[in-house]
């Protein structure tokens, strides 16, 4: 189980890194010489495809399924099960005092505003433009979407946010997600939160080794 902890963990760090070997995709990005400006890359992956499993972690999953073990109660102590190992390992890559792992982005949302004492029919700020499992984890949740329109950089606007702050004074939540990889001005958000008094959260797959540095558009 260990064995394929460590593989699972390679596998996040190598594709957040960009470490991954051009020929283990199998969409990968292409360098071609354009006569005025160089040489220069070009996207032609699908980037909705995600790089393959390395054979070693493929091979780790199939014994590992072969078990049955795949949950936490289904072993002699939670902390032998590979989910809570897995927790354990980012924990200790990343710096943070806790993991843990569900089976979706959503559910994790979800919980999270749960966690934050969101209560049915209370209103939520988001992003207008976002991915369908962030308003569909407010709906989980019990929450009421109200959205925030985008500036020309394809990140929540600022003075958008302000106005629905000041016309939702009863809104206590505020649930930003970065689109594409698209950064929003994360310090401006924070202090329009904070001067609100809503709770801010964030759906942030997109920096797993985030160490708490402040955070800009240009970052």
């Amino acid at each position: 189980m260990a064995k394929f902890t460590k593989y699972a963990l390679f596998a996040l760090v190598c594709i957040s890194k960009g470490f991954a070997s051009d020929a283990l995709l199998t969409n990968p990005v292409s360098t071609s010489v354009t006569p005025n400006f160089g040489p220069r890359t070009f996207i032609t992956r699908d980037i909705k495809t995600p790089d393959p499993i390395p054979v070693e972690g493929q091979e780790a999953a199939l014994e590992l399924m072969k078990t049955g073990r795949l949950y936490r109660y289904n072993v002699k102590s939670a902390e032998e099960s590979t989910v809570s190992q897995c927790e354990q390992a980012v924990v200790d890559y990343t710096g943070h005092k806790y993991c843990v792992a569900l089976n979706s982005c959503g559910s994790a949302i979800m919980l999270m505003m749960k966690c934050t004492g969101l209560k049915p029919g209370d209103k939520v700020i988001s992003n207008a433009f976002t991915f369908g499992a962030v308003p569909s984890a407010i709906e989980h949740a019990g929450g009421k979407a109200v959205y925030v329109e985008s500036n020309d950089a394809y990140v929540m606007d600022i003075d958008d946010l302000e106005k629905k702050l000041t016309e939702n004074p009863d809104c206590n939540h505020v649930l930003v997600s970065h689109m594409r990889g698209k950064l929003g001005d994360m310090n401006a958000i924070a202090d329009a939160c904070e001067r609100h008094g809503a709770v801010l959260l964030e759906d942030f797959p997109i920096l797993l080794e985030f160490t708490g540095k402040e955070l800009t558009p240009d970052t």
